[in-house]
Formats: C-alpha cells, sequence, structure tokens
C-alpha cells in the first residue's frame, strides 16, 4: 500500500494510558489456604483490601486510608506489578461512581449508566412520559495492559459507550397502563455476587399468560422461582420500547419514535461514539479519583497516531491477488470475472448445468421473471460509476453454454407442499435418466423465523441434500425488490450457484516462502429452541491448502459438538494431512506449515496433541501457529480523515463516517494485532455505526509466530468467499465452518434429516454457501 495513503489517515483509538507513579506501596503477604478461605477473605475486606493470589501465597493491599495489611507486611513496587496496579485502578474507579450515585452493573469492565436522558427532550410539552422509560448512554470501561513493540507495558483505559434503552417499572405498572406482555420476553432481578454493585437482570421467559400476579411463561430458563408480574420486568429491547411509547403517547408516538432513531443513530455512529468517549474521558480526567491514599488516577490523552512510541504500529495490507481463467490475476474479484472467465473455465462440466427450479404455483410468474434477469443479465442497469454490475448474466459471466430449467411447482406454503414438489422433481429425473446439477427454491422471508420441523426452507434443503442434490434458496421479497438494488443480489446468487454447481470462481494466489501450508478453521453455532431453550453448541472445520501457488479448499463437511470437537479436529488433520501430502507428493525435507483460525483458544490437550502428529511427520520441516479471532473486545478505532463517510443511495445519508478502511491492521503487541475486516465503504448501514476490528491472538505455543504474516493472511481469507462480492466480516475458514456447524445443527433436529447423508458426495460441495 502506498506509503502517503497511510500517512493520510489520522488515527485514533478509544485508550487512555495512565501515568503509574514509580513507587513501592504496602502490601501483605501470607499462604494461599483454599478457594473458599480466599473467597471469604475478599468478601469480608471488599471495602479495605484488594486481595491476589501468586500462586501459592496472597498478596493484599489497603487502598483506604487508616487501613492495616493483613499478611506479613512488605512492598511491591506499583510500576512493574501490573496485576496489582490494574485491580487498584478498578477499584478507585468503583468506588468513584459509587459516590457519585451512578448505577454500576459490572466490576470488570466496569458497566453503568451515565449522562442524561436522551428520551424525555424528545417529548412534545404538553404529554407526559413516566420517568421509568428513558434511554441513557451505557458506558464501559476495560482496564487493560498493553505490550507495545520493543517497550515497556501499558496500563490503559479502554473507553466504551452506546446507547441503551430502560424499562424500570414492574409489570403490574405497565398493565395498568394498558402495555400488553403477552408473546414479549421478561426479566427478573438476581443478587449480584458483589453487593456493592445493582442487581443482575436475567431473562426470565417469554409471556404466555397471566393470572391475577403470577405469569406463565414459555421458553423459560429454568431453575428460577414462580414468575410474578410485581417481580418482573418487560425486556429493554427497542421493540418493546417503541411499543411502550405508542401505548403512553398515542397517534404522537410515531414522531418521537422517528427523532429517537434519529437520535441513536447519530450517536452511535464515529463522530458521536467518538464525542461522547472524549465527553466521558474529560470528566474522569477532572474528578479527584484516589488509587491509594496519596496517589491520584492520572489519565493521559488518547492514543492517536502523532503519540509515538505509545500508539501501535500500524500498516494497511495490499488487497490478495486472485486467479481467474487462464491463469490471469487481478485484485478485484467481480472485474477479474468479468475480463477473464471463471479459474476452471475451460475444465468445468457440466457446461449445460440441469436445474429444478422450485416455487410456489402463484408466484411462478414472478419466479420465471426472476430466472432470465439472473440468466441473462441486466445490462441496462447502470451504478453511479457508470458500470453495470451484473451486465454479463450468470451464462455469459461463468462461462456457461446454458442452463437448462425445469419447473415443479408447489400448491402451498407448507412443508408438505414443497416436499411434494421435490418429489415430482425427483421421479422426472428418474424417468429421464438425468440428474439435477442444483435447485433454485423460491421461499419466503417469513419461513426463517419457523420452528425446523415447519421450516420449508430447512427442509427443502435439507430433503434435496439427501438426494445429492445442492439448493439454492430465493426469497420472495428479493424477487421484488428494484432493478437498481437487484442487479447486486443476482451477482451473488449467481456467484454462490456456480459454486455449487462445483465450479471455482477464481482461486487466491498462495504465499510461495513456504512449500505446504495448510489452514484449518474452526467456526461454531448454537443450536436450539427459542432464546432460552436447551441449546447445542456445534463446532465445524474447514480446510484450505496451498497447492501449485494457490490456496484451494478442501472440501469436507464435518460439524460435532463442543465436547466431542477435539477428537474429530485430530481425524481431520490426519486424514488432510494424508490426503494433501499425497495429492501434493510432499518430497522429504519439504516445510510444512500448520495454522489453526480459531474462535476460541484452544486447549492444553488439543495443543499436545497437534504436537504429537507433528512428531509424527518427522520427515518434514513443520511449523504450527494457533490463532484466535476475537470478535468482542474493547478496541475502536477512528480516522479522523475521513469525516465525510460514504453515501448510502438507498437511505439517503451517510454512512461510515470516521470508520477507518479495511484492511488496517494495528500491533497491539508482539502476539495481538488488530485488523478491520469492515471498512467505512462496507459498513451496510448508516444506523450501524462505526465497525468494531478483529482482534488476531496468537498462542504462545505457536512454533510459527510471525503475527503480522497471519494477519495479511486473515485479511486474504476474507476476501475469498465464494457466497457474495461483498466483503466478508471473517476470514473464509472460520466463515464457512460457521455455515457448516449452523445449517447441520439445524438439520439434526429435523425428524426425517439422515446424518449420514453428508458422508457421501454432497458433503464435498460446497451446498452451505
Amino acid at each position: 500500500m502506498c506509503p502517503d495513503y497511510l500517512s493520510a489517515l489520522q488515527l485514533v483509538m478509544n485508550i487512555y494510558p495512565i501515568d503509574v507513579p514509580d513507587t513501592n506501596i504496602r502490601a501483605g503477604h501470607q499462604p494461599y489456604r483454599d478457594p473458599e478461605h480466599l473467597d471469604r477473605l475478599r468478601r469480608d475486606t471488599v471495602s479495605t483490601h484488594i486481595i491476589k493470589r501468586r500462586g501459592d501465597s496472597l498478596v493484599d493491599v489497603p487502598y483506604v486510608k487508616g487501613a492495616e495489611i493483613l499478611g506479613t507486611p512488605g512492598s511491591i513496587p506499583l510500576a512493574t506489578d501490573l496485576g496489582i496496579c490494574r485491580t487498584l485502578i478498578l477499584t478507585g474507579l468503583l468506588n468513584h461512581f459509587l459516590q457519585k450515585k451512578l448505577t454500576v452493573l459490572n466490576l470488570d469492565p466496569l458497566d453503568f449508566f451515565y449522562g442524561k436522558d436522551i428520551l424525555s427532550p424528545l417529548i412534545p410539552p404538553d404529554l407526559s412520559c413516566p420517568e421509568w422509560i428513558r434511554v441513557r448512554t451505557r458506558c464501559g470501561i476495560h482496564v487493560r495492559t498493553l505490550y507495545p513493540d520493543a517497550r515497556k507495558p501499558l496500563i490503559a483505559l479502554a473507553i466504551q459507550v452506546r446507547t441503551a434503552s430502560i424499562i424500570d417499572a414492574p409489570l403490574t405498572d405497565l398493565l395498568e397502563k394498558g402495555i400488553n406482555p403477552i408473546g414479549r420476553y421478561v426479566q427478573m432481578k438476581v443478587p449480584n455476587k458483589d453487593q456493592r454493585l445493582q442487581p443482575r437482570r436475567i431473562l426470565a421467559g417469554r409471556v404466555s399468560g397471566i393470572q391475577q400476579d403470577q405469569l406463565t411463561l414459555d421458553d423459560a430458563r429454568q431453575g428460577l422461582p414462580p414468575a410474578m408480574a410485581s417481580d418482573s420486568f418487560l425486556e429493554p429491547r427497542r421493540e418493546n420500547l417503541h411499543e411502550c411509547l405508542r401505548i403512553i403517547l398515542g397517534q404522537r408516538a410515531d414522531s418521537v419514535i422517528r427523532q429517537l432513531d434519529s437520535q441513536v443513530s447519530t450517536l452511535n455512529n464515529g463522530p458521536g461514539k467518538l464525542d461522547q468517549i472524549r465527553k466521558f474521558a474529560g470528566y474522569l480526567k477532572k474528578q479527584n479519583i484516589d488509587v491509594l491514599p496519596g496517589i491520584k488516577l492520572q489519565i493521559g490523552p488518547a492514543l492517536d497516531k502523532n503519540s509515538i512510541p505509545k500508539f501501535p504500529a500500524t500498516a494497511i495490507e495490499d488487497k490478495p491477488t486472485l486467479v481467474f481463467g487462464g491463469s490471469k490475476t487481478d485484485t478485484w474479484h467481480d472485474r477479474g470475472l468479468d475480463k477473464f472467465g471463471p479459474y476452471d473455465r475451460a475444465t468445468f462440466t457440466p457446461s449445460s448445468p440441469r436445474i429444478a427450479v422450485l416455487c410456489q404455483s402463484r408466484h411462478r410468474g414472478q419466479t420465471e421473471q426472476f430466472l432470465n434477469k439472473l440468466l441473462n443479465g441486466l445490462p441496462s442497469v447502470i451504478d453511479g460509476k457508470g458500470r453495470a454490475p451484473f451486465r454479463l448474466g450468470m451464462i455469459r459471466k461463468y462461462c456457461l453454454d446454458k442452463c437448462q430449467f425445469e419447473f415443479f411447482e408447489s400448491h402451498g406454503d407448507s412443508v408438505e407442499s414443497y416436499r411434494s414438489a421435490i418429489a415430482r422433481s425427483i421421479e422426472t429425473s428418474t424417468e429421464q435418466k438425468v440428474t439435477w446439477n442444483l435447485a433454485l427454491v423460491q421461499i419466503e422471508e417469513r419461513f426463517h423465523l419457523l420452528p425446523g420441523d415447519s421450516n420449508p426452507y430447512l427442509s427443502t434443503k435439507a430433503l434435496l441434500l439427501q438426494h445429492g442434490i445442492p439448493s439454492q434458496e430465493i426469497e420472495l421479497e428479493t424477487m421484488q425488490v428494484k432493478d437498481a438494488q437487484l442487479v447486486y443480489v443476482l451477482n451473488n446468487i449467481a456467484l454462490a450457484s456456480y459454486a455449487k454447481l462445483g465450479g471455482i470462481p477464481w482461486l487466491l494466489q498462495a504465499n510461495r516462502g513456504v512449500s505446504h501450508e495448510l489452514v484449518f478453521g474452526l467456526g461454531s453455532a448454537w443450536i436450539g429452541e427459542g432464546r432460552l431453550g436447551s441449546k447445542e453448541r456445534l463446532v465445524a472445520i474447514t480446510t484450505v491448502f496451498s497447492g501449485d501457488g494457490n490456496y484451494l479448499l478442501e472440501n469436507r463437511s464435518k460439524a460435532a459438538t463442543i465436547e466431542d470437537y477435539p477428537i474429530v479436529l485430530l481425524e481431520s488433520l490426519q486424514q488432510t494431512i494424508g490426503n494433501v501430502r499425497r495429492m501434493m507428493n510432499w518430497q522429504e525435507r519439504d516445510s510444512v506449515r500448520l495454522i489453526f483460525h480459531a474462535f476460541k483458544p484452544l486447549r492444553k490437550e488439543q495443543i499436545e496433541a497437534v504436537r504429537t502428529l507433528v512428531g509424527e511427520l518427522g520427515q518434514f520441516e513443520v511449523q504450527y501457529a494457533f490463532l484466535h479471532v476475537v470478535q468482542s473486545h474493547p478496541y475502536t478505532v477512528f480516522d479522523l480523515a475521513n469525516t465525510e463517510g460514504f453515501w448510502d443511495s438507498q437511505a439517503k445519508s451517510k454512512k461510515g463516517q470516521l470508520a477507518p478502511p479495511r484492511g488496517i491492521t494495528l500491533r497491539m503487541s508482539d502476539s495481538e494485532i488488530l485488523l478491520s475486516l469492515t471498512g467505512g465503504r462496507e459498513v451496510k448501514r448508516p444506523q450501524d455505526g462505526i465497525p468494531q476490528p478483529i482482534l488476531l491472538r496468537l498462542d504462545s505455543n505457536s512454533t510459527f509466530k510471525d503475527a503480522k504474516y497471519l494477519a495479511r493472511q486473515v485479511y486474504h481469507f476474507a476476501s475469498h468467499s465464494w457466497r457474495s462480492f461483498f466483503p466478508a466480516p471473517m476470514p473464509i475458514t472460520i466463515l464457512y465452518s460457521e455455515l457448516i456447524a449452523q445449517l447441520l445443527g439445524h438439520f439434526n433436529r429435523l425428524p426425517r434429516w439422515d446424518p449420514q447423508t453428508m458422508l457421501g458426495p454432497i458433503g464435498r460441495t460446497r451446498w452451505f454457501l
């Protein structure tokens, strides 16, 4: 990337370094006995001391004036004992907020409401709105230790802000106002383990009935006492807040809701969020907050690009090189396809695929029109840059001879109607002695909300897979959008359909510095009915390997429960290495690199299993890396140079203001890198606010430790999805695994699903896209 482009960025983070004095502080030391003794000690001294376990001993530090040490007297250096320092800062902040009567919900991170109500100024003067319904800023403070490259560690505050709805009245009050909670989820208060904090509110269940004061709940949390209206609170979701406003304000509620949504969107976008963070940091700096008697909290300015050497080393990754038909390359997938055709254009078969079209009989006409646009394109639809996004259509773009369609109508919208249509399609293929290479299925958006055995989308996809047919679903609502937006949808559907037909749209050019590289992606999905019903976490595995200078997908639809996935991972690792070793003809002393992209850190026993397997590959030079792809973390990055953002023609407003560009990396330490996979241009809607980067954390057990290389690889894999031309929010190693886990998890709950289906050839296709 051009250095001038990087220098033009004006980056600032939500991180405020703390100036820690270089001094020794009083501390007591005593032997560690057991967890019960530690908990009791902490509970009894919570208002005067912090207690830390250090192996076989406990360290206590009194943080209020006059409190004596509990153990054998001693001292510790505050500036270098970062664990003690961090806890003292958290405790000092908590005590300050409690003195200011703030509602503190959590300790680590500190989580509390701050600032004035956003809703009340929007209420017309002649109307009144009860105080128990509000919208406020919710602030989170994380005290983190940062390790800038080759410099001493840094203690800092990471400040997060967001807007949050509050419905702070029991259901009895809401019922008096005429607010009906039937079909809505409610919360109950439970004591907080730390008595200094507010009671926690946990989701109790969905209200299905009310008799006097007692609630009947379905989709309920187990182990709670009977739910009473006087002790239950409506979940403060946006739609519940709006319903309350409509009941309370009547016909004028919609005007207030529009203003409120606009205000919330403004506060959550880049400029609004940065302004709130700066104001709160400014407030903290003015306070006289004690860390210890005689030691005040000293907060420095926010980390920005000019605060070298504290600011993380920054780079922008170049776009990956993609390979198309005839070994041509481009850095833009759509342009490369239009110019050169798909990677396998010379060898793809069948060049005239047979496609079964399943649709409701009443929507046959709309489906025919949609398919015509899909096959032949919309060359007359021009975007703002003078380009026709889908001018070629699927046939010419993917160098097909033709597509042979045959319609099979469903006479209703039930699962059985769709199954009957599938039965007719299978019967026809048997009689004609042909094979359906793909099924295009017209569904409705609402199907996705139906439980598994009543969901035509899931049931149809599963039944077709059992017959060895991949399917591409098309929502009726999608067919009805205007052509100006439809061209992008058509482009994505054509891409996924070609991949499901067995085609290779493009390949990602591999690193040529290592002979063989295999990347294993672990993604997961929670599967269950409702929000509180029993759930099962499934883990799926996707493998990508380098061959002939390009990255190739090893198509295996493997999924396992969270308990069993370590065994499945090891089996997949052994099987894949064996397959690729034979396929690529590995030679003795070849260099081999195994990289794991995981949704959670691998456990010690899993790492040991990998080491054992590597030991069996003694004739090769093997390195391995375990990379945790973290989506939930406290860091936000702003680019002050991006004040204009990007115009959203559909919403008629700007989006992505102050968002840094896609592909930017910030090196937080030798083992942690922030990577932006969603830039301002890729933000979908203005109300989505500023995007969060992902955090890549390299496990210390890794023998390959080049975090910069691994971050670049993750960025490139996030540009390699055949599901959509839109930039993916995750690398395909994890994205594909999550899709597989989610769908197989739902299929397993269908009464007529046979898991053995995925052991056949269909399991090696891209059926999940």
